[in-house]
C-alpha cells in the first residue's frame, strides 16, 4: 500500500511541470489573434511566471514578434527565427509583425513588470513594479503583490 501511494505521489509531482508548460503553450496562440484575445494571453503570459515569456513579450513589445500567415508565432534569435513554443528553428517567410494597440500595450506593460519582478537586481525590481502598478491591471498587481 505504502508502495501505491508513493508511485501515486511520485506521478503527481512529475505532473506539476508539465502543467507550467502547457499555460504557457497554452496561452501562445492568442497573442496572434485579435486585439482582445492578445490582450488576454498578454496577461496569462504574465501570470504564468514562466522565463520562456519574457522574451516572448519583450520581442513584443518592441515590435519584433512575427505571425506568419497561418498564425504561428515566430521569435528572433540570432540571425534567424525559433518557434516561441519549441524553441526550434523556424521559417518566418510571409510572416508579419504582431500588431498592437492600447490595450495590448498597458497588458505587455503589467505583464512585463510581473515577470521583472522577481529579479536579483534590485533596481529592476523596482522599475517592474512601478510598471506593474501603472498598468492598473487587476491581474497584473494581484500577481505583484504575491510576489511581494
Amino acid at each position: 500500500m505504502k508502495k501505491l501511494i508513493s508511485g501515486f505521489l511520485l506521478l503527481l509531482l512529475l505532473a506539476l511541470p508539465a502543467r507550467a508548460q502547457d499555460a504557457f503553450t497554452a496561452a501562445l496562440p492568442g497573442l496572434a489573434g485579435g486585439f482582445g484575445e492578445a490582450a488576454t494571453a498578454v496577461e496569462q503570459l504574465g501570470a504564468s511566471a514562466d522565463p520562456r515569456a519574457l522574451p516572448v513579450l519583450r520581442a513584443m513589445t518592441d515590435g519584433k514578434l512575427l505571425k506568419t500567415p497561418e498564425g504561428a508565432l515566430r521569435l528572433p534569435q540570432g540571425d534567424g527565427f525559433v518557434d516561441p513554443a519549441t524553441g526550434q528553428p523556424a521559417d518566418a517567410t510571409g510572416a508579419e509583425t504582431v500588431r498592437l494597440n492600447n490595450r495590448v500595450r498597458q497588458a505587455l506593460r503589467g505583464a512585463l513588470g510581473q515577470l521583472q519582478i522577481v529579479s536579483p537586481d534590485a533596481g529592476e525590481r523596482l522599475a517592474a513594479a512601478e510598471g506593474v502598478f501603472r498598468s492598473r491591471s487587476a491581474a497584473s498587481s494581484s500577481g505583484t503583490l504575491a510576489a511581494l
